[in-house]
């Protein structure tokens, strides 16, 4: 290493342990060198990932795919605005060519996730049925937020899929991660709203909720009548002052009060979250109180 400048020795050093590590075994190792890499190694960290990324070896293309999903991004600095993009996003878009291992097929296509381009969306349409869950759930993280029709007809196909997590991942990015609001999203939703996956079952309701759909409501209620925190962090609440305010449903109205008081009981010093106003509002308005 003599004569090697100290960057391009570090990034060396880091690269030989991560290859060193096992991903599922050393997972917070492994992800606390590929984040160093992906935000001090720069061009080394790419070089190193180019010459990984045909490795015979799978956990080394994995951790090629892994270091370029978000390879210079930072504080303050997204991966799609990373001076790397380009070259890391042609790097994975060969890769996923010839790739047949589940895991790496996982790492890449979370990183067209991070990447975001429409060039994924081929790969990841061909990989949607792909027999390994883990595949799936990758694939499911690279179409969240894709404003592509095909993107969302993908996402609806997927949140009826076999596995749990991956009808989880789904069902949360036809919820949350779009502002669309088409019938075919709805009903994919709705559909949902007898998921035996209390998880999947949540994001439906909040999903729908969130457009006021209420085929949510008998869900909702029976969700807010279960004990706190049972059915899902923050979840049900969000439903809640999303749904009141839009339908101002009588049903709903003692449930915001309960979360005024326990607000204004356990944090006085606090101001009332506006989504709660806004949904006491609309009942101010209609007079729709029950």
């Amino acid at each position: 290493m003599t004569g090697m400048p100290m960057l391009e020795f570090a990034v060396t050093s880091a690269i030989d342990e991560l290859l060193s590590l096992t991903a599922e075994e050393d997972e917070d190792c492994w992800w606390d060198l590929v984040w160093w890499l992906q935000g001090h190694g720069g061009r080394h960290a790419l070089d190193a990932a180019s010459r990984l990324s045909g490795h015979p070896e799978p956990s080394h293309r994995q951790a090629a795919a892994d270091i370029l999903c978000q390879l210079g991004a930072g504080p303050g600095r997204a991966p799609l605005d990373s001076p790397y993009r380009d070259e890391a996003l042609a790097l994975l878009l060969s890769m996923v060519e010839r790739e047949h291992d589940p895991q790496v097929l996982n790492s890449i296509t979370v990183g067209f996730g991070h990447l975001g381009d429409e060039r994924c969306l081929a790969s990841l349409s061909r990989l949607h049925t792909h027999p390994d869950v883990t595949v799936r759930e990758g694939v499911v993280f690279g179409l969240l937020r894709r404003p592509e029709a095909a993107a969302l007809d993908l996402l609806i196909t997927l949140s009826s899929d076999s596995a749990p997590e991956v009808r989880y991942w789904a069902t949360f990015g036809l919820g949350q991660q779009t502002e669309q609001d088409l019938p075919r999203l709805r009903d994919s939703l709705a559909a949902r709203l007898a998921d035996d996956d209390p998880d999947t079952l949540a994001e439906a309701v909040n999903g729908l909720a969130l457009r006021g759909d209420e085929r949510a409501m008998p869900a909702l209620l029976a969700a807010l009548e279960l004990p706190a925190r049972s059915h899902g962090v923050d979840l049900t609440t969000e439903a809640l002052y999303a749904m009141a305010a839009t339908t101002a449903d009588p049903r709903l109205y003692p449930h915001l009060l309960a979360h005024r008081d326990d607000w204004l009981q356990n944090a006085p010093d606090e101001e009332l979250p506006e989504e709660l106003l806004a949904a006491l509002a609309r009942y101010a308005t209609t007079g729709e109180t029950g």
